[in-house]
């Protein structure tokens, strides 16, 4: 394995049979440094399994689970742990190799497969380290991922607030300049020239009231989900991105909600993808040569209780050779040396819509035609909004 562990390894074996249990214990033992604990029912198995997870408890690091079981089946028995938001990794354990079985298993989260036939030799606990190999590096690639999105938005808020900066410097700037004329010059200044300066700093005053109106009409958001209109969010976005100079001087944005869209999300990681999307347009139109374009935003409702927004650019498109890549970790279409990749990328996007039971996906390439993104989440049922 690649890491070490200084405490042994604790395993929940699950099996009906006596003679079976004894020898897999046996041969974890004498291969592994762990502590077996032993079951022969499922409903056993859930309840120290849900004590290992609560608060408190000693985690199981796998579980080995016969499929075979009195009270009800394996299968049955991992339903229930993943229905349980338990994440230990399972594997299943059959008498007989069933190709149907295998794939069900892994359907509902098994992590691996065992025909009972095949074992000795050392083959569960060589099965055992993989499957606790693979989930220590699936949960340091969370880690990973999650430090990945909060540098991604530091760095976001990093280019915002240099935007907010230049909306209140240059306003300042002119109010300074106009207080200093009429200090320096009080005497000397025909009356016209004073209304002048006076209605100079009182209109940069009323744009910096403005500006600060705005930021403070997005807060941080709390990081639960919540039910939100996603036409609100949207145009909330939108409204912070204006702090966004490229965003602010390239695109004109044009909108057509035919549904405002209710949802469950939380309302800062939605946030995140849609600033992601608006910036790739406008680094899009900035790729394409042009100092300005539209952005099309369009939302509907589909038949299928699907709320569906796209979002347009009239950039240079996605060519077929980028198009399998557009979601893969570290890809980037930004080759240009003036356009550098920012934000949370589109792989990180698409699981943070996932994780909302949605998708997120790019309309097939027409290059030269821009491109399209379309995000789809579940509309909000009422039951929903408790």
């Amino acid at each position: 394995m690649t890491e070490n562990h200084s405490a042994a390894l604790r395993i929940l074996l699950v099996d009906d049979n006596a003679d079976h249990l004894f020898l897999t214990r046996r041969e974890l033992e004498s291969h592994l440094s762990c502590q077996v604990v032993p079951v022969q029912t499922g409903a056993d198995a859930l309840r120290l399994a849900s004590e290992a997870a609560a608060e408190g408890g000693v985690p199981f690091d796998v579980i080995l689970l016969d499929n075979g079981l009195p009270d009800m089946s394996g299968l049955d028995v991992l339903s229930r742990l993943r229905e349980n938001d338990n994440t230990t990794p399972v594997i299943l354990m059959t008498g007989q190799g069933s190709e149907a079985i295998a794939v069900e298993a892994l359907r509902r989260g098994a992590s691996d497969y065992i025909v009972k036939a095949g074992t000795g030799g050392g083959i569960v606990p060589a099965v055992v380290e993989h499957v606790i190999e693979r989930d220590h590096m699936r949960r340091r690639n969370e880690q990973l991922e999650a430090e990945h999105v909060r540098f991604a938005r530091l760095a976001a808020i990093g280019e915002v607030a240099a935007g907010i900066a230049h909306e209140i410097r240059n306003p300042m700037t002119i109010i300074s300049g106009m207080a200093a004329l009429i200090r320096d010059n009080l005497d000397r200044l025909p009356p016209d020239q004073l209304r002048e300066c006076a209605r100079a700093i009182a209109d940069n005053c009323m744009h910096l009231n403005r500006v600060l109106d705005e930021v403070l009409s997005n807060p941080q958001a709390p990081s639960a989900r919540s039910p939100m209109l996603l036409a609100d969010l949207v145009d909330e976005t939108l409204s912070f991105m204006r702090f966004d100079r490229a965003f602010r001087h390239r695109v004109i944005v044009a909108r057509d909600y035919r549904t405002r869209g209710l949802v469950v999300a939380n309302r800062d990681e939605l946030k995140q993808v849609f600033i992601n999307l608006f910036r790739n347009a406008a680094q899009a139109l900035q790729m394409a040569g042009k100092t300005q374009g539209t952005l099309r935003i369009m939302m509907e409702e589909k038949a299928d209780g699907q709320i569906v927004a796209a979002v347009h650019d009239e950039g240079p498109g996605i060519t077929p050779e980028a198009f399998p890549h557009l979601f893969e970790t570290g890809f980037t279409t930004k080759n240009d040396g003036a356009v550098k990749g920012s934000g949370l990328g589109l792989g990180i996007c698409r699981r943070i819509v996932e994780s909302h039971g949605g998708t997120l996906e790019a309309a097939p390439p027409q290059p030269g035609e821009g491109a399209t993104f379309y995000l789809s989440l579940p509309r909000c049922e009422p039951s929903d909004e408790g």
